[in-house]
């Protein structure tokens, strides 16, 4: 089971979640509530998500009796990623995850099932934060659009790129002849420690 909005043609985007199999979507939805999507991620994360996950996965070991139950809580996801290690600011949060895992630990050693917890990723507060498309852009190489008086990336017609996630970045570039200057750019860029081509990849 795992969210997935609805897009309909009018434009329109809806809480909706998959799974498989199929009618288990709409047995979860019937016994759950539709799946509360916009408080999973972003500015309205709240523990409702959470708690529908927790929720559903009790009810997944209720109805099948798994052999074996993974289940993923995004519940400090969104509050550590904006505000780091701050304990006056992801208290509540911290707060409101004991509980919904207390209660699924509970469910499931009454069960007689094994338990093991553990988290996806480790965040530590960062004070170097090395903007690779702003650099890209006083190279030229970035094409932005002016959207509500906000600029967006306009990846498309960029001549390169980067998608960065944590402290990884790939780095992707249409235009084949500044190859090397960007890959010289970017080691030559105090913080960052190592820029791997395809080949270095391999090696790497």
């Amino acid at each position: 089971v795992t969210p997935r909005p609805l897009y309909p043609a009018d434009g329109r985007k809806l809480p909706d979640c998959h799974s498989q199999p199929m009618e288990l979507r709409d047995r979860l939805q019937k016994e759950l509530g539709q799946f509360p999507l916009f408080s999973f991620w972003g500015p309205n994360t709240n523990i409702s998500a959470t708690q529908w996950i927790a929720d559903a996965a009790k009810k997944v070991d209720e109805w099948y009796n798994p052999t074996l139950n993974l289940i993923y809580l995004p519940h400090l996801d969104y509050g550590l990623q904006r505000h780091g290690i701050d304990f006056e600011k992801i208290g509540k949060d911290l707060q409101e995850i004991d509980q919904v895992a207390e209660d699924l630990i509970t469910y499931f050693e009454k069960q007689g099932a094994e338990v093991l917890l553990l988290s996806e990723y480790g965040i530590t507060n960062v004070n170097q934060p090395i903007h690779i498309n702003r650099i890209l852009r006083s190279a030229g190489w970035i094409q932005v659009k002016d959207e509500l008086g906000l600029e967006t990336l306009d990846a498309g017609t960029s001549q390169a790129f980067a998608v960065a996630d944590h402290q990884v970045a790939h780095v992707h570039i249409q235009n084949e002849a500044i190859f090397e200057q960007v890959k010289s750019l970017l080691r030559n860029t105090p913080g960052i420690e190592k820029v791997l081509d395809k080949n270095d990849q391999v090696e790497f």
